[in-house]
């Protein structure tokens, strides 16, 4: 006859089998989703749209503090030569959004 013990083996390896089971099921199911992710180009899209978008708008703040200070100087400037100060700003503003909006075109 057989000793509890090697009944308890079998179902030990049973047992063991079934957790590599259920593990192997999960990470296939994280692969599935990822090789899902990656192929969904709508969603791909929309991720980089909105990468580009937050990537303008910061831009855009920037460039608006630096006109905002480049005029705050220019106000407190006992000589007021602000057009100086402010046609490079303005220069540097359009060039950065140029180039963002040059990059964003491109497929």
């Amino acid at each position: 006859m057989s000793t509890p013990e090697s009944a308890q083996a079998p179902r030990a390896d049973v047992d063991r089998i079934e957790a590599e089971i259920v593990k192997h099921r999960t990470e296939l199911g994280r692969t599935v989703d990822e090789l899902g992710e990656r192929l969904d180009i709508k969603k791909r899209s929309k991720r980089r749209w909105d990468q580009a978008k937050r990537s303008i708008e910061n831009t855009a703040a920037v460039a608006k503090d630096n006109i905002q200070l480049a005029l705050l100087r220019a106000r407190n400037s006992p000589q007021r030569q602000w057009v100086p100060i402010l046609i490079p700003v303005l220069g540097i503003v359009a060039g950065i959004v140029l180039i963002v909006v040059v990059r964003t075109k491109k497929p």
